[in-house]
């Protein structure tokens, strides 16, 4: 049985980057992975569905962008839109960073020969890897007991299980 963790014992600083920069990078994987799943069922090549993973992938970044700056300015920031849009291009960044091992992970299953199905399931496999680990280390970093932090990430792979799922429904 594992003994709880003082809560309170990463620094507030620590705290609030967590907050901020946990959701980006997630749902860059996530949002990664379902196109992949979904451009995989229609595609005809590896370029397809690439390419389909580029276009929705920096299109949701700079939603991602832009719906933080407008945030900023609802919260009475007086700075322009391009400043605003600005300061978020780079903090937003871990929606691009999320979604690029996902590709990886696809792109290198069909180099190693994969067909284009299996190469989707070894995508969605590392997905739920990538999802997993990403939130228990978050979630001990910011301060949770392991049993807790153990709990978060098994949600987080029940994401990439719901994908999985998908593409059975789809392909």
């Amino acid at each position: 049985m594992d003994e709880p963790r003082n809560e309170t014992a990463p620094s507030s600083r620590m705290r609030t980057l967590l907050a901020d920069d946990i959701g980006a990078p997630i749902e860059g994987t996530i949002v990664s992975a379902a196109t992949v799943t979904v451009a995989g069922a229609h595609a005809e090549h590896t370029s397809g569905v690439f390419l389909a993973w580029a276009v929705v992938l920096v299109v949701y970044w700079l939603t991602h962008v832009y719906l933080h700056a407008l945030r900023d300015q609802l919260r009475h920031q007086a700075d322009p839109l391009h400043r605003r849009l600005a300061r978020h291009v780079g903090l937003q960044a871990g929606v691009l960073l999320g979604g690029v091992p996902v590709i990886l992970a696809y792109l290198l299953a069909v180099a190693l020969g994969a067909s284009g199905s299996t190469a989707i399931y070894l995508c969605l496999s590392w997905t739920i890897l990538q999802l997993g680990v990403g939130v228990l280390l978050a979630s001990l970093s910011a301060g949770l007991s392991v049993r807790r932090a153990t709990g978060e990430a098994f949600m987080a792979g029940l994401l990439g299980l719901f994908l999985v799922a998908a593409k059975a429904l789809l392909h």
